[in-house]
């Protein structure tokens, strides 16, 4: 619900509008010139050297300079404007000011000329910053404005211009802080070039799906990104030639600059809606000498608009991004909307910007605890009454500054961050200063005590003061509104035990843990701590804190108690399970390899398994020389691996495990080599697994750099490509592998394009049954890219730059070595949850814990824990009722005297918790303890404006936004009907709006009237798109009245289905080369157009292309300087270039732009069977993956491309090449019968070899075959597939008919169905129908009813009859009709079952059916009979050397599986199928196997 309410105490006055805005000019082309610049707040220069101008030789660049340079000229002129956007320079320059220049600039800004943009304390970044930390960075900026200059400085517009890629939270924020509208520099150039082609580059934007209009907020691309237009950069760091206006000059050169301008102008109008436009004359640190700047602005001005005496519509003029956003208000237009984000970020086909959601892990983890300790300290400095004290001042600023796009994004030169590192530390250090004086205010008896001291390397067990002392207090402060329990470690040295006593004096249990050796062993680590000494605090109370007193005993009893329990487990086949304790998570562990295999909850009756895997692995990055846009490198800002599959992170893959168990933690400690472990730890009585990672240092002496993840598969479950992740930690995003939902995606970097940033959590949803969240403890990258995938990417050490400006690679040190780093993730299941918390509520108030851990210092003591406890104030809380638990209190902070600010949310989203997704009530007067509220006005979010003062501009938006990928100038054509005088009125983008309608329904499976069964999987369609693109689904659909029937294809591969069904919908599927046989097989059967069956040439129609003319730009592999690389990434950019179009991203593969049609006999059945199985044997390497397109989408291509018949390969550059090469395979998922009858190894008793049951593993569908849902990332990707319900083993014909039936048929398992035979289990028994019995060749002239009599007779032929497939058809049972010729005409069975037909489960069907079903049990029992006596099959011909053989042969096509499992409700055709499958899943219960009859 996300119901964000602010509260303050303060008052502030009206909104400000500025008066000086240019309204420009009707019925001319209004061009707004904005006068800015870009100063990041650190880079390849620290905050510092920015500042001053230092280091120039890095680069040239001094803050002061500039807005020395632009106040003055402004002061010289009332006509000129500037923006202003990082509040951390501009309030270090003011400081410096006089009083009088203070005064000038105060009249700046309120006569509009000097306009504050942004406003926050720096340009975040909106990838790895934390909402939190976001809303803190803006305040401190857009407070310091307001208290400076009132409302006349309040900023009302976003200006988020060079961050690489856009959150949907980011905007959100902005609404709520009363923003009207925002603009950004950077977006995917493929998804630029689109909107410029249909006019869509400025929208509203939806940034809440829980907010409403609260966060709906007006967003513009700008159109070079945020560079002036080529030719007119006039600073003294550009290139650009000035204005040179005196006619007796050789160089005389205004015609030429006002054409080219006025040319820039009309083509950037082309792809903006209005007669406004916006360009940006401005670079990073220009205006160091303004005058260059204006001076040659003030002639493009006056020389542009000279023009219009001469018939010139353009008309320029200097403005703010403010004045534009107005004028765009004033045309009162209805705008296009948007609702998902601008992640991630492309620049080029390989260039994706996904690296830096991962680069500097140390860093971001750093900004991440310290957000904790900021908001304890602002808490603790209200509770305690110290107010707002240039202490905190100084953490909340170096805060903000690390929130920067290139501080927390990790994008810095490694001097910066070093710089900023520093930044933090000096900020805790003063501020904990703060703390310990509230310490002391709330516990005057310990005055005399020592300080508390804050260790700040408790990642890594080291504490100088727990590690000397022989008694200690252990204060733990909880910065949450609630009470929480929380697992206190403590580094201690070895052969020590402690007595530990909580604040009523009672002894704690406790625990002495060993530390992992690979943190004994860190580089760098100076500690003799070996063990850590662990205990649960018990409720920590809310904004409160818990003491503890800790003292060493020599009691060697005691100390035998408190270790922990340790061995190393044997090697072992079988699961092993550890931390089965009631109530608790139990690991399963594959000893062998020494990884997570399951996870499950230890109940009453036994452990409920999940299956999970969770293992360690590495990309290798591209060592490009970044000189083409296909050799660029992975880097500081690029993910580029140099293929789709990762490496284990040791050979083999294999884990050393360590077991540690005790009363208060059991732990698993991991340990893959030298630069990977891990700790699995698990609390008894808890339901959360904790996973402690250790990466680093990464090894480069093979001269790969490494970018490391960790990847966890949950094997049984099919997310259809879906997985979500949170936007800055707060609402959650829904992403879909290789899809964006605004514009058409064609993705050459499989992994890279399919990363998101991660702040808080990924989550997986397959439905009620399965739901799973992956939470980290810092922003990381993240993806799904196969099914039950989730994947977050912990560390990078990489060894060549990417070419965007930082001019070196990322290859982080420390103490001589790579660095190491360590990190926290959380594991959450659905299982977990219960009716009182919900998988909602876990991941909810986990998350929340995990952002504000408590804060533990520790503070050595004389006192007995006697004399400690009687005079000092051992408990605290700073709230008189804790806070419900839907609600978070996201600030508390103090203003000046008795003012405070406070914020609390709504911490879940709607229909996220089934309980606590519902409405809070807070009562703000019980919120503080020792505070009487005495008045409380509610503000927007940064507190800089009275809410009900709240006055946003209010926005036409469209109903409906359609996804503009295709849409290519949208106009509308008018021309007069001869003779009539009548328009005409033509779509252009008719058909690309109707395949693009098609595409939509493919992938959101609305409107849905069909049912595709394929092997147990069900694709709901459209009768229209399977009739228009197969004759033989048309003859069907037409010949059959049901509203929706459900389709039976029994010999058609699902694989092979799912890629027919993508070509029919989106015109084209990629299929391996060694696949596309068997592919066309399948079309062939089912007469697809195009594959099969030649299509009928459509109607020629003009092209769209012809009139995207300038706006479609050129390829992306332009070559690019490294030498004109040394300024900022923006030049290497696409987006920033000065032409407008943006290069276009290539597709993934050639095309072949006609059917391919296959040779040879249109056989489908069984040839395509055996070639299915032959397939993986003698199968060449070949590495080329083809597409195979319909004629539709290439109308335009060369008369002889239209008759290629054979697949096009792909043109591969070398790093394509090494993508496919070893890995590039097949994926074989085999019905059950071939995978049986495939599987050569004795039927009858006996246990059989190993090696044949090693087979049977393999072969069968066990949940857990190694080839079941296995993700080849090496793969080529292709569009989205429909997503597949039924996951489990394939079901069987008589399992879908059973299904299917209304009435107690005799297959729905309540035995009174008549005419079916056999009563095996629970169910009927199929033996003795022999579905291949009713292939017949007939025209689909069924229909879907009861009314249909008599059992024998064939229906008249159709002409499609000549089809290879049989048709049997079923009447709310199985239809009659009389037995078709044997051998070729064995084919796809298709059953039509009408939809109400399947609804009604309780009347039975009527006496004619019941007589077919009897007649037809009989007559196919007798074609059995007559096979058995034959030896030879009657289907296909098979001879078997004895009856035995030919009976199991036979259950092929009958589909009986009489060998049942005791235990569960698996069944297999073959013993011995069975035996593998008890062996597997019950070892304990082999019992005999009887043979059946």
């Amino acid at each position: 619900m996300w119901l964000a309410v602010v509260f303050v105490l303060l008052f502030f006055g009206n909104v400000w509008a500025n008066p000086s805005c240019n309204p420009g000019k009707a019925g001319m082309l209004n061009v707004h010139l904005v006068c800015h610049t870009h100063n990041d707040v650190g880079w390849l220069k620290t905050v510092d050297q920015y500042f001053y101008g230092s280091q120039n030789s890095i680069q040239l660049a001094g803050v002061e300079y500039i807005l020395d340079s632009v106040v003055r000229t402004l002061l010289e002129d009332p006509e000129k404007k500037f923006i202003y956007v990082e509040s951390a320079f501009f309030f270090r320059w003011w400081d410096e000011q006089t009083d009088k220049m203070k005064a000038d600039v105060k009249g700046l800004v309120e006569r509009g000329q000097l306009e504050f943009i942004g406003g926050g304390w720096c340009m975040n970044d909106e990838a790895a910053a934390h909402y939190n930390a976001i809303i803190d960075q803006m305040t401190v900026g857009l407070r310091k404005l307001n208290e400076t200059f009132g409302d006349a400085g309040k900023p009302t517009i976003g200006w988020q211009i060079d961050p690489f890629g856009h959150s949907r939270e980011q905007a959100s924020l902005f609404a709520q802080m009363g923003f009207n509208g925002l603009f950004h520099g950077r977006i995917d150039f493929d998804d630029k070039n689109t909107r410029l082609a249909s006019k869509t580059m400025e929208m509203v934007w939806q940034a809440s799906q829980d907010l409403g209009d609260a966060a709906w907020l007006f967003t513009g691309i700008l159109p070079n990104g945020y560079s002036p237009p080529h030719g007119f950069c006039f600073d003294v760091l550009c290139r650009d030639d000035p204005i040179m206006d005196d006619p007796r000059l050789k160089d005389y050169n205004v015609d030429e600059k006002v054409t080219d301008f006025v040319k820039a102008a009309e083509t950037e109008s082309s792809g903006y809606a209005t007669d406004h436009i916006i360009m940006t004359m401005g670079e990073d640190f220009n205006y160091q000498s303004a005058d260059m700047w204006y001076k040659n602005l003030d002639k493009l001005i006056r020389y542009v608009n000279a023009r219009q005496g001469n018939g010139s519509r353009v008309n320029v003029f200097y403005s703010t991004p403010s004045c534009y956003l107005d004028s765009l208000h004033r045309a009162n237009m209805t705008w296009p909307t948007k609702k998902d984000d601008f992640f991630p970020y492309a620049s080029g086909n390989h260039t994706y910007w996904t690296g830096y959601f991962t680069s500097r892990a140390a860093l971001k983890g750093h900004v991440r605890a310290t957000n904790a300790f900021l908001q304890a300290v602002k808490q603790v400095s209200v509770l305690t009454g110290l107010g707002a004290d240039p202490r905190l001042e100084g953490l909340k600023e170096a805060m903000g500054v690390l929130q920067h796009h290139d501080a927390v994004s990790g994008t810095a030169k490694q001097a910066v961050t070093d710089d900023y590192s520093e930044r933090l530390d000096q900020g805790v250090d003063g501020a904990f200063e703060m703390l310990t004086e509230a310490y002391r205010k709330l516990q005057p008896g310990v005055e005399t005590e020592e300080s508390p001291v804050y260790c700040s390397q408790l990642n890594i067990s080291s504490c100088s003061v727990t590690e000397t002392s022989d008694s200690f207090l252990v204060t733990a402060y909880n910065p949450l509104a609630k009470p929480r329990e929380h697992i206190i470690r403590i580094p201690v040295p070895a052969g020590t035990a402690y007595k530990v006593t909580n604040y009523q004096g009672n002894a704690v249990t406790v625990q002495l843990v060993p530390i992992p050796d690979s943190v004994l062993t860190l580089p760098g680590r100076n500690s003799n701590a070996k063990l850590d000494l662990v205990f649960n605090s018990g409720d920590i109370p809310p904004l409160g804190y818990l003491q503890f007193h800790v003292r060493r005993t020599n009691s060697r009893r005691i100390l035998a108690q408190q270790m922990s329990s340790v061995y190393i487990p044997e090697a072992s086949d079988q699961l092993e399970w550890f931390n089965q304790q009631e109530g608790s998570l139990a690991l399963g562990m594959d000893t062998k390899t020494g990884t997570l295999k399951a996870i499950g909850v230890v109940r009453p009756s036994g452990i409920d398994m999940i299956k999970v895997n969770q293992t360690f692995l590495w990309y290798a990055g591209v060592n490009g020389n970044n000189s083409k846009e296909e050799w660029r490198s992975s880097g500081a800002y690029i993910f580029r691996p140099n293929a789709s599959a990762p490496f284990p992170v040791s050979e083999g893959g294999a884990a050393k495990l360590k077991v540690i168990q005790g009363p208060v933690v059991n732990e698993i400690h991991q340990t893959w080599n030298g630069w990977v472990s891990q700790v699995l730890r698990v609390v008894p009585g808890t339901l959360l697994l904790q996973m402690e990672w250790l990466v680093g240092p990464i090894p480069i002496q093979d001269g790969v750099g490494k970018e490391v993840v960790s990847r966890l598969v949950w094997p049984d479950v099919n997310t259809h490509k879906t997985f979500y992740t949170d936007s800055n930690g707060r609402e959650m995003i829904k992403r879909v592998v290789d899809y964006r939902p605004t514009w058409k995606l064609n993705n050459l970097e499989p992994v890279a394009g399919n990363y998101y940033p991660v702040t808080s959590r990924m989550l997986l949803d397959a439905g009620d049954n399965f739901k799973a969240a992956f939470l980290n403890d810092r922003a990381q990258g993240g993806t799904s890219l196969g099914d039950g995938h989730m994947e977050l990417m912990v560390h990078r050490r990489l060894l060549h730059d990417d070419a965007f400006g930082v001019g070196e690679a990322l290859n982080e040190t420390a103490f001589g070595e790579g660095l190491v780093v360590r990190g926290k993730h959380y594991l959450l299941h659905s299982k977990f949850g219960d009716s009182i918390c919900d998988f909602g509520c876990l991941h909810r108030l986990v998350g929340e814990r995990v952002l504000l851990p408590p804060i533990i210092s520790f503070t050595p003591t004389t006192a007995t824990h006697h004399d400690w406890i009687a005079r000092d104030n051992t408990k605290f809380s700073g709230v008189r009722a804790e806070v419900p638990y839907n609600v978070h209190l996201l600030s508390l902070e103090p203003l000046g005297g008795s003012e405070v600010l406070v914020r609390v949310e709504h911490q879940f989203q709607a229909n996220e918790s089934a309980t606590f997704s519902a409405p809070a009530t807070l009562d703000l007067q019980d919120l503080l303890a020792d505070w009487d509220i005495v008045s409380a006005q509610e503000t927007t979010l940064a507190a800089n404006t009275l809410k009900k003062d709240l006055n946003r501009y209010q926005w036409k938006k469209s109903l409906f936004t359609k996804k503009i990928s295709q849409v290519r100038c949208s106009i509308v054509c008018l021309s007069v009907m001869a003779g009539e005088g009548l328009l005409s009125l033509r779509w252009n983008n008719h058909r690309t709006s109707f395949m693009q309608v098609l595409s939509s329904l493919w992938d959101k499976h609305k409107y849905s009237d069909v049912t595709l069964a394929c092997a147990g999987k069900f694709y709901s369609v459209h009768k229209f798109v399977l009739s228009t693109c197969s004759d033989y689904f048309l003859d069907i659909v037409e010949n059959t009245p049901c509203t929706h029937p459900t389709i039976v294809l029994k010999d058609i591969r699902p694989q092979d289905l799912e890629a027919l069904l993508n070509y029919m919908y989106l015109g084209e599927v990629n299929v391996l080369q060694t696949d596309l046989s068997r592919l066309i097989k399948a079309a062939e059967c089912l007469r697809i157009k195009g594959l099969a069956v030649p299509d009928e040439t459509p109607p020629q129609y003009p092209t769209d292309d012809t009139k995207t003319g300038s706006l479609v730009g050129a390829g992306s592999g332009q070559e690019m300087s490294t030498a004109a690389q040394t300024t900022k990434r923006r030049r290497t950019d696409d987006e920033s270039s000065n032409s407008l179009p943006s290069p276009q991203r290539k597709k993934k593969s050639a095309r072949t732009s006609s059917a391919v049609e296959a040779t040879g006999d249109s056989v489908c059945s069984r040839d395509q069977q055996q070639e299915g199985e032959s397939d993986g044997s003698g199968r060449e390497s070949h590495d080329i993956t083809t597409t195979i397109t319909t004629n539709n989408n290439n109308n335009n291509n060369n008369n002889n491309e239209s008759h290629n018949t054979s697949p096009t390969p792909t043109s591969t550059t070398p790093r394509d090449m090494h993508h496919t090469q070893d890995s590039i395979g097949e994926m074989r998922i085999k019905t059950e019968e071939q995978e049986e009858e495939e599987v050569k190894c004795e039927d009858d008793g006996g246990d059989g070899s190993e090696a044949c049951l090693a087979a049977l593993e393999v072969h069968l569908g066990h949940p857990d075959a190694p080839h079941q849902a296995k993700y080849d990332p090496s793969l080529p990707p292709g569009p989205p597939l429909l997503p597949q319900p039924y996951a489990s083993q394939p079901q069987s014909f008589e399992e879908i008919v059973s299904q299917a039936l209304p009435g107690p048929s005799g297959l729905q398992g309540d035995g009174t169905g008549a005419g079916w035979e056999g009563s095996r289990g629970k169910g009927g028994d199929m033996a003795p129908f022999h579905l291949q019995g009713f292939t017949q060749q007939m025209g689909p002239v069924a229909r879907c009813e009861w009314g249909r009599q008599g059992g024998g007779q064939a229906a008249s032929t159709h002409p499609s009859a000549a089809a290879p497939l049989g048709v049997a058809w079923a009447e709310g049972g199985v239809g009659g009709g009389t037995r078709g010729s044997q051998g070729s005409q064995m084919g796809s069975q298709v059953v039509i079952l009408d939809d109400h037909h399947t609804i009604n489960t309780t009347q039975p069907p009527p006496p004619h059916l019941q007589h077919q079903h009897h007649h037809h049990s009989t007559t196919d029992a007798n074609h059995l009979s007559t096979s058995l006596e034959r030896r030879c099959c009657q289907v296909c011909g098979y001879r078997g050397q004895d009856t035995s053989q030919l009976r199991k042969h036979l259950r092929i096509h009958t589909g009986e599986k009489p060998y049942q499992c005791p235990a569960c409700q698996y069944s297999s055709a073959q013993s011995s199928n069975l035996r593998v499958h008890i062996k597997r899943h019950h070892p304990n219960l082999l019992p005999p196997l009887q043979s059946p009859p």
